[in-house]
């Protein structure tokens, strides 16, 4: 059926929703939500409006404009789409409004416009230097909205922050704003920069604004290959599918290893870049530009020798804190960093041991400055890969090397995954110096092949390279490596650098295998040796703080009524299981219902897990079924209940409480009740008031916490400079401590941040890289004087004012307690360790401590041992290793074949894990990109209710934008995900019963170990699911 015919069946609006739909990733690509949603207010509602602008500012742009979107499929006003579109043409977009309405000519805007995006970012390391005050009066294409963003940007963030939001809002922009920009950098004594950009207008003068972009265009166009089937497009909008197709497929994958434990953002995403043919020609220009004023150095003219003579290398605490671009900074090496380097400038893999705040990411940028002006043989160029575990920390690093290596000619890029970068490949083709980026987004590429091999490297750099082990993505990277040793020996390698502050013992209780385990971090980094500073202790403690240590043990409440409270109800819960006809099939089968003798504990938590699955899977009549499955998720939410009240305040507690219950209270849910989830509901309801009055009585305040106010009310009080550092546990406790310095009178005006990981988590979402970078901006400033932070906050991150770290009822391993301590830059620092006294946090904190000296003995008996021995060593660790791993990939592919093998004939049936009503067969799903299962069912939606997503957010290819609840008891079975403009339901297996042929039942918690294989996702399956939407909507 022809697309005319079809969407003549359609009404106006769903017209209208399927066109923007269409476009949607132009729009939010291209579109800042902010300048236009007030002007909707009269459509969507002033609330809305307000609504939409809350979440740009907590979730960025695209997240905006995608709500905004969802609103105006779902108003009901008559006009919505004109209001939409006149919103567009009155706040500079008109060029977005014109090319969703077709009009003449606006596919060439949008290329020529896409084109001047490409020289902005490649140029954006320059062009961030440049002052926004300055150049804002220049810039009539911007509209009141992005003033005052860009203002308030470079008042509460600096100049740099906001530098990047107006290059971010210009090249949203329609009309002629290059041209303005470059005109505005002419006007600011910024001529350099507007030469970079387009060194044809310098003969135009200031008022070159007043031209056309003509010549720059053609320019930039003028090896674009010739596209013979544009005249063959039937409308715009498939002009705009084709385009973003191929868009697409350029971009990089983000999934992370099962197994990962870095911190990995859920809202990986990168911009659609332009064509590869525009991008070289953009490239060969910037090249032709800075190859007048800045060559890099030329190796093979200077020997090393008149290199030392000629260069004076200096370092200085506050050095890179400068932002002048033009300055070319030196280092000047202290001894015992001359100490640190030697091994890595003799050629040698190196992993090098230093404290915190010994200078280690300057020491590592001048090895990479000496190993880039080497001339090697042969045609592989210098390229050095700089690997960090954490995104912060691609900022904190790039910007230090920016500042020294860029002066001196040297591209550095920086790469992540979530940030608008150049992909992997083209970075790699188009040979930067030095790309800084998270270890992830390297090992995607090699799995996935973007990136042929590691020899196109000539150095990595791993921080924090501790890491390298088990199934971290340093060792997936270094597993290659190890493997190009030994099965291709003559493959050119990279040099490896490693950089840490503790190597740690693992899991050694002796000092033999605290040695082994050294040994076994060298092996996986292929070391050649461990650099330590041995000569120049002296000099290396005058310049390393070792802050003061206390270790302070904390009685809990002498009483807890509260605690009671909540125990008594989890007792009457416990009591209808043990009293219901379930009861009696665990009697037959020997199985115990009887609960750990005390809750709030890991233990019944574990014991409440288990109950749950046992049930499911132990009893046949399915009320039963429904009956565990009700009593054992309130149990788990009153433990996680007790945890918070042993941890902060009774009110935080009780706030857990009520935000779970408001949540089965919302109508939807409600819906879904039966009789016990009415009782367990009113249950929590009769006793609310009683823990309300516990949670406001002054009596039961928690001791920990009160210590805790104790100590930080006196740093502040002796030095009101004082920055300080919680770490916590979990993220419940960072918000919950949060709350309570900002309702506390003497202390509000610390303005506390939280900083936690980007993993995906049901009840606290994560944070991105750009809020991740605030935060810790915005605290080396001063707006937040205190921070509170998860383990993200405990590595890597340098903040050079810290005096203050506090470490709240957590302590982890000997690396964690160095590396806690080392987040303490100033001398005369305190770092405190409070921990509850029924915890054995004080005693764990201790043995860490004897664990720590074990690893610096470790490493001295390593750096004893000879050449000889320490080599046979590596060679038969990495030997046994390749063994392993290519044991664990066949007993991987033998699992995954069996698993097709014994898959049953008859599919496996999916029920609704609360209420056991019938959801889906195992045959319609499938797997894509090895990660996510999409299900092919067309009667699936008359089981379901989708609702909105509270979050919707980009992962990978997919735009996650719905709910997926069981129509009959609201049970989450998943999310609603779009690929390619398509919407796929996407489950979680954990949410179901699986009934296997033979009438047994499973409750499987990953998909990995379902019982069944799963195909992958394959053209022929989109075509059918495309053919079957046609024929609904034809219907």
């Amino acid at each position: 059926m022809s697309a005319d015919k079809e969407v003549t069946k359609c009404s106006s609006s769903e017209q209208h929703i399927r066109l923007l739909q269409t476009f949607e990733p132009l729009l939010c690509e291209r579109l800042v939500a902010s300048t236009v949603v007030y002007l909707l207010a009269p459509t969507l509602s002033l609330e809305k409006a307000k609504s939409i602008s809350d979440i740009q500012k907590r979730d960025g742009k695209k997240e905006a404009v995608r709500a905004l979107l969802q609103q105006l499929y779902e108003c009901t006003e008559n006009g919505w789409f004109q209001a939409f579109i006149d919103s567009l043409q009155e706040s500079g977009y008109e060029h977005l409004a014109n090319y969703i309405l077709g009009v003449s000519g606006s596919l060439d805007d949008l290329e020529e416009l896409e084109t001047f995006k490409k020289l902005i970012t490649i140029c954006t390391p320059q062009l961030a230097s440049i002052q926004p005050s300055q150049i804002l009066p220049h810039l009539t294409c911007l509209t009141d909205d992005d003033r005052e963003t860009i203002q308030v940007d470079e008042r509460n963030d600096g100049a740099r922050q906001a530098a990047l939001t107006l290059l971010c809002r210009l090249v949203q922009k329609g009309g002629k704003w290059f041209r303005e920009f470059v005109s505005a950098l002419r006007k600011t004594n910024c001529g350099h920069l507007a030469d970079l950009l387009d060194p044809e207008s310098s003969d135009l003068g200031a008022n070159a604004s007043e031209g056309d972009n003509s010549e720059t265009i053609a320019k930039a166009k003028s090896l674009e290959l010739e596209d013979d089937t544009v005249g063959d497009i039937v409308s715009h909008t498939e002009v705009y599918n084709s385009l973003d197709d191929t868009d697409n497929a350029d971009l990089q994958s983000s999934n992370t290893h099962p197994m990962t434990t870095q911190n990995l953002s859920c809202n990986d995403e990168e911009e659609p870049i332009a064509s590869l043919e525009e991008l070289d020609v953009v490239v060969k220009e910037i090249e032709a530009n800075k190859a007048v004023t800045s060559q890099p150095p030329v190796a093979e003219q200077q020997d090393d020798a008149d290199r030392d003579k000629d260069e004076s290398y200096e370092t200085d605490d506050n050095e890179h804190d400068n932002d002048d671009p033009e300055e070319i900074k030196t280092f000047n090496l202290r001894n015992y960093q001359l100490e640190l380097v030697e091994p890595a400038l003799e050629g040698k893999n190196t992993i090098i041991c230093a404290p915190t705040g010994s200078g280690k990411t300057l020491t590592s940028c001048y090895i990479m400055q000496r190993h880039l002006e080497k001339n090697f043989t042969g045609t592989r160029r210098n390229m050095v890969v700089f690997l960090v575990n954490q995104r912060p920390l691609v900022e904190q690093q790039g910007k230090v090397f920016q500042e020294f290596l860029a002066p001196k000619g040297y591209r550095v890029i920086q790469l992540t995954g979530e940030t608008v970068t150049i992909p992997l490949s083209e970075v790699v083709e188009e040979g930067y110096d030095v790309i800084v980026l998270t270890a992830q987004v390297l090992e995607n590429a090699l799995r996935d092949n973007i990136v042929d091999s590691l020899s196109v490297f000539t150095m990595m750099v791993f921080d924090e390279c501790h890491h390298c082990q088990k199934l971290e993505p340093y060792n997936c990277i270094m597993g290659r490596y190890r493997d190009m040793k030994i099965d291709k020996p003559t493959e050119p390698r990279p040099q490896i650098v490693g950089l840490t502050a503790s190597l740690g013992v693992g899991k050694a209780k002796t000092s033999q295998s605290a040695v082994e385990h050294i040994v076994s971090i060298c092996a996986n980094l292929d070391a050649d040796t461990i650099a330590t500073v041995l000569t120049h202790k002296n000099e290396l403690a005058q310049y390393v703080a070792v802050p003061e240590e206390e270790l302070l043990s904390v009685q809990g409440r002498a009483e807890d009524p509260f605690a009671k409270k909540i125990i008594a109800i989890m007792c009457t819960i416990e009591r209808i299981m043990q009293t219901s006809e379930g009861a009696a099939s665990f009697d037959q089968k020997g199985k115990d219902l009887r609960p750990p003798s005390e809750q709030g504990t890991q233990s019944y938590e574990q014991w409440v897990v288990q109950l749950g699955k046992t049930s499911a899977e132990l009893l046949d009549d399915k009320r039963m079924r429904r009956v565990f499955k009700t009593c054992t998720d309130h149990l788990r939410k009153y433990n996680d209940a007790l945890f918070v009240n042993k941890d902060v305040r009774t009110k935080d507690a009780l706030d857990f409480l009520n935000r779970y219950f408001d949540k089965l209270n919302e109508p939807e849910r409600r819906q879904g009740f039966d009789k016990l989830d009415s009782d367990l509901f009113q249950l929590f309801q009769k006793q609310k008031a009683d823990l309300e009055e516990f949670s406001k009585d002054p009596s039961l305040k928690n001791p920990l916490l009160e210590k805790l106010g104790l100590i930080i009310r006196k740093a502040y009080k002796e030095n009101e400079n004082t920055r300080g550092i919680v770490l916590t546990k979990t993220r419940a406790s960072c918000f919950a401590l949060k709350n309570w310095i900002e309702e506390t009178d003497d202390m509000k005006d610390l303005n506390p941040g939280v900083l936690i990981g980007g993993g995906r988590n049901a009840d606290i979402p994560g944070m991105n890289q750009p809020q991740q970078n605030n935060l810790l901006e915005m605290f080396q400033e001063g707006n937040h004087r205190i921070i509170i932070c998860t383990s993200v906050g405990q590595e890597g991150i340098d903040i050079k004012l810290c005096n203050l770290v506090l470490r709240y009822n957590y302590a982890n391993n000997e690396i964690g307690r160095v590396q806690a301590k080392g987040r303490n830059r100033v001398k005369d620092g305190k770092v405190f360790l409070l921990a509850g006294a029924d915890t054995r946090i004080k005693e764990r904190e201790e043995l860490n401590m004897m664990r720590e000296n074990m690893m610096y003995k470790a490493i001295s008996e390593v750096k004893r041992m000879t050449d000889r021995y320490f080599t046979r060593q590596i060679q038969e660790l990495q030997r046994d290793d390749q063994r392993k791993r290519h044991g664990r990939a066949e007993d991987k592919a033998a699992a995954e074949s069996k698993r097709k093998r014994e898959t049953p004939r008859e599919a496996v049936k999916f029920l609704c894990g609360r209420c056991n009503d019938f959801a889906c067969w195992s045959t319609d799903f499938r797997e894509f990109k090895e990660s996510h299962h999409l299900l092919l069912d067309d009667s699936f939606m008359e089981r379901v209710t989708i609702l909105p997503h509270k979050r919707p957010m980009q992962i990978d290819e997919m735009y996650k934008h719905g709910k997926v609840h069981c129509k009959k008891c609201k049970h989450d079975w998943g999310i609603v995900a779009r690929i390619e403009y398509i919407d796929y339901p996407i489950l979680k297996i954990s949410s179901f019963i699986l009934v296997m042929p033979k009438g047994t039942r499973k409750v499987i918690r990953k998909w990995k170990d379902a019982p069944f294989h799963v195909e992958p996702f394959t053209e022929e399956d989109k075509q059918k699911v495309v053919n079957t939407e046609k024929e609904n909507a034809a219907n």
